[in-house]
């Protein structure tokens, strides 16, 4: 039978543990010794003599029996084990001794100092004169009102003490026979349910993270307990105490539960309310006058018990069928029955001493009918609400990416449990200083609050979401967030800015590829690898669209977003550098170095779907991609992400300097290098809808596979934003270009821009530059010049040390037929061919092994492609040697005309990174 413990469920845990009666020390022993014939001649002290026989012959010694060899040897082990147990209980009080003194105590700390929740914190930010301006005034966001001391009432204190612990007022913090008893429970009776906490043990634990059940959570309880009671009056701790329990109906403390159940000052309750409060601490759910709690309890009418299943045997009585029909309790009901308890237990002697009440007292409250709020008519409710009705603030998304961050800080400095300190936060009378900008902020609402700049609706229904973070990058601070499109409504609502962390997709390359590579000095933009796809194990890595252009540069790699070339060159960065510069580097939280699923799958970043086209395993923020970027602009200099400079408490005393220091991470040549790339991409790549007239602009697009998740991270020389588009559920944003990212990002930046003057990019010194052969990477000459599909030389600006010091000889002269050529393929010129139709082209010495079996447009223009065609074969033997003169033809690309992917290579695992080129 499911018992009901009333006593365990209404009535307070005043009872002492139960005293084990001793055993009957006079009960015989269930072993004996060996029996032994009782012989005078043989006592000790006798002499022959008085044997009476006169015997000239000692006594004979009695062989010990084989019980007696046993009961010795049992007596040496037991003896032993004693001895051991002895020693071995010594050297464990010794180590525990240490262990209290080394761990625990150093831990047994808590200021209730910091606890000051009845002052407003205030977060400011320094203007342009340095002058600090306050930005906002912070209201608790729970409901609690602090109450001192001397507003609660007597009657209110007595009934906690009562029902909680009725000890309080001797005991120093710890009720040693309650605690005895707990440990009896968990060592005895082999159960982990401690119990037996005073009032201060239960302070303690509600206000620290102390919430684990173990036994060093209980000795540092205790412990705090004590320490806190040296420091401490008991009025101070049950002050505490009565202000941080939780009542219920999202009320913490007393005065805020008196308001909402009574509709009155805790000062003004009665008797009768003051124990129905008490009450409802133990259980909310199931005490607390509002919950819709029901329960139905069956008697027993034999015995009177209740229990919470109709049995046929009642477990008490064993009476059969003698369960009634049940009654349904409401929390209500619950709710009476425990303040009549806890009102029986004030009016014993042994629990309140001279503070008991009076029977007669106790009957009246008893009597007395409770009138909660909710009962009340609807003119006295209406009355109330006017007089208690306050406007509601709403904070920015920057505000409250302060108020996150703050409080994860100070729980980990302060040892101090989520709901304290954000009643700190919220109420401690803090000063919160931030680098929040209010003009750049200013923009990014302008943009972010007018839903109609994002307004699409996904096939099922969703909005469409987007946050953006902006970096100064004088400072590196962040200065402005949006962390969702539209008005904003609600308090603690969910940041699509820094609360989000969605894959990054091409976005990625710069950070994880590219920037390393260049500083690890393995490419420079004139770097030539081979844009062919490639097999991953499993699949094959493909761009999008499906279009391989074969030996590309790393400048048209990036300017493109071409995934094989960022792959080739993560293959000679290798994926542990690549993993470090992502995590120690730029300090992206959220990278996976190994990750096991449930179902056994292991996870990790470590690879090419991961770092070269960014399928990371978890994702990133703007948040944190903004802080990275930044990196560049500031010339290799970065400053790890933060909303918040400084927090200091109501006295003005420095409680966190949170001023990120600044690390050079990357040489200027690096830095140098990703400018350029990167504004080449905004220039005449992938991100050409993020230029902003008369400013520099640079930055990198970013889309995942399916175009579940939209990125564009781009940067001026005064500032750095990140900017995320897509669904609250991943779901395909569709074949949107440009991307609605690019397009937020370019209205955000241009407002932050109006009166900026424009300034260029820090430029080494020692930059030169050289033409470059695109098929080689080396210096150009003549021959590049001459490629079959026109000039492969390209101009660019690198530093001296970095200009090659060879020159291409990967193009090879050869004669072709511009007839023999015209049906598509290039030939070589025959003995036949008219001169007219003889051309001097060059085509590259390079040779490919494409098992993919994709078409690579550079396929054409390969010195073995044109010799395995081998001759014209419109010139032959039987052609005149000087033919009527045609019109001449000049050489084309043959695959030019072919649609990229028309040969159908399909890759079984499509890449995480899908971006249509400009």
């Amino acid at each position: 039978m499911k018992k009901e413990d009333e006593l365990g469920a209404l009535r307070p845990n005043t009872s002492e543990v139960p005293i084990m009666s001793e055993m009957n020390r006079n009960r015989p022993s269930s072993e004996r010794g060996p029996r032994r014939r009782h012989d005078t001649s043989q006592t000790r002290g006798a002499s022959p003599e008085r044997s009476g026989e006169g015997s000239p012959h000692q006594p004979r010694k009695k062989a010990p029996t084989k019980r007696s060899e046993i009961a010795l040897r049992v007596g040496k082990v037991l003896g032993t084990l004693l001895l051991i147990g002895i020693v071995t209980s010594a050297f464990m009080a010794c180590y525990a001794a240490v262990y209290i003194t080394n761990v625990i105590i150093p831990e047994a700390k808590l200021d209730l100092s910091a606890y000051t929740i009845n002052e407003n914190s205030v977060i400011k930010y320094e203007d342009d004169n340095g002058q600090l301006v306050e930005l906002q005034t912070l209201v608790g966001a729970e409901n609690r009102q602090w109450v001192d001391y001397d507003e609660i009432p007597q009657d209110l204190v007595n009934a906690v003490v009562a029902v909680e612990d009725k000890r309080f007022w001797e005991h120093n913090g710890v009720d040693w026979y309650r605690t005895a008893g707990a440990f009896v429970n968990m060592f005895i009776g082999m159960r982990n349910t401690f119990g037996g906490s005073t009032l201060t043990q239960q302070l303690v634990k509600n206000i620290t993270d102390y919430d684990d059940v173990t036994v060093k959570r209980k000795i540092l309880e205790i412990f705090t307990a004590l320490e806190l009671e040296k420091n401490y009056t008991k009025e101070d701790i049950i002050t505490y105490y009565l202000n941080e329990i939780f009542l219920g109906q999202g009320c913490y403390g007393v005065q805020s539960a008196s308001q909402m159940y009574f509709g009155k000052d805790v000062s003004e309750l009665s008797l009768a309310e003051c124990a129905s409060l008490a009450g409802i601490t133990n259980n909310p759910s199931l005490y607390s006058p509002y919950s819709t709690l029901e329960v139905t309890r069956y008697k027993c009418t034999n015995c009177g018990e209740y229990s919470l299943t109709k049995d046929d045997v009642c477990s008490e009585c064993g009476a059969k069928n003698s369960f009634d029909e049940g009654t349904v309790w409401t929390a209500r009901d619950y709710n009476k029955a425990r303040q009549e308890l806890i009102l029986d237990q004030m009016a014993k002697d042994d629990v309140l001493g001279d503070k008991a009440i009076s029977a007669e007292t106790r009957d009246q409250a008893k009597a007395e009918e409770l009138v909660f709020r909710s009962d009340w008519d609807e003119e006295k409710k209406e009355e109330y609400n006017n007089a208690n009705t306050s406007t509601k603030t709403i904070y920015s998304w920057y505000v409250e990416a302060v108020i996150d961050e703050v409080t994860e800080d100070l729980m980990e400095q302060t040892g101090l449990s989520y709901e304290v300190v954000t009643k700190m936060v919220y109420s401690g009378g803090l000063e919160i200083v931030v680098p929040y900008d209010p003009e750049v902020q200013a923009a990014v609402d302008e943009v972010y609050n007018d839903k109609s700049n994002l307004n699409y609706i996904s096939s099922s229904g969703q909005e469409m979401k987007s946050g953006i973070t902006v970096v100064d990058n004088t400072t590196g601070y962040v200065v402005a967030i949006g962390g969702d499109v539209g008005e904003k409504t609600i308090n603690r609502g969910w940041s699509y800015a820094t609360d989000t962390v969605r894959q990054p997709g091409s976005s990625i390359k710069p950070l994880a590829v590219y920037a390393p590579a260049i500083n690890e000095h393995l490419i420079t933009p004139n770097t030539v690898t081979d844009d062919v796809p490639r097999w991953m194990g499993s699949y094959w890595l493909k761009n999008y669209p499906l279009k391989y252009r074969g030996l590309t540069t790393v400048l048209e790699g990036v300017t493109q977003s071409i995934n094989t070339v960022s792959a080739n060159v993560l293959e000679k960065l290798g994926f542990q550098t690549s993993y470090e510069y992502m995590t120690e580097k730029f300090k992206i939280s959220t990278m996976v170095d190994e990750m096991v699923l449930e179902n056994g799958e292991v996870k990790t970043d470590l690879g090419y779907s991961q770092l070269a086209v960014g399928g990371l395993t978890k994702g990133i923020s703007t948040f944190e991609m903004a802080a990275a970027y930044a990196t560049f602009p500031r010339d290799g200099a970065f400053t790890e992400a933060t909303t918040y400079l400084t927090v200091k408490d109501h006295d003005g005393k420095v409680l966190i300097d949170n001023k990120p220091s600044t690390e050079y991470i990357l040489d200027q040549r690096t830095t140098y290098y990703m400018n350029q790339l990167l504004t080449n991409v905004v220039s005449s790549g992938t991100g050409t809808a993020a230029r902003i007239s008369g400013q520099l602009v640079a930055g990198k697009t970013g889309t995942t596979d399916a175009a579940n998740d939209q990125w564009f991270a781009g940067y001026t020389k005064h500032y750095t934003a990140a900017v995320w588009i897509g669904y609250p559920n991943s779901e395909s944003i569709g074949d949107m270009w440009p991307s609605p990212s690019t397009i937020l990002w370019q209205k955000v930046m241009s407002r932050v821009h109006e009166d900026l003057p424009r300034e260029e990019f820090t430029q080494p010194s020692g930059v030169v530059t050289v033409s470059i052969c695109k098929d080689c990477g080396k210096l150009a000459t003549d021959n590049c010049s001459m490629d079959v599909r026109g000039s492969r030389v390209q101009n660019m600006t690198l530093l001296s040390s970095d200009v090659p010091s060879q020159y291409c000889s990967c193009h090879v002269a050869v004669d072709i037929c511009t007839e023999g050529s015209a049906s598509g393929g290039y030939h070589l010129a025959g003995p036949y061919c008219p001169s007219s139709s003889v051309r001097t082209v060059t085509f590259v010495d390079y040779s490919r092994n494409n098992e993919s079996g994709a078409t690579i447009l550079d396929a054409g223009a390969l010195l073995s492609t044109v010799q395995g065609n081998g001759q014209c074969t419109v010139h032959n033997s039987g052609t005149p040697t000087d033919p009527e003169p045609s019109t001449s033809q000049e050489p084309t690309d043959p695959s030019a005309s072919q649609k990229p992917g028309d040969e159908g290579n399909e890759d079984p695992k499509p890449s995480a990174s899908q971006e249509p080129e400009s």
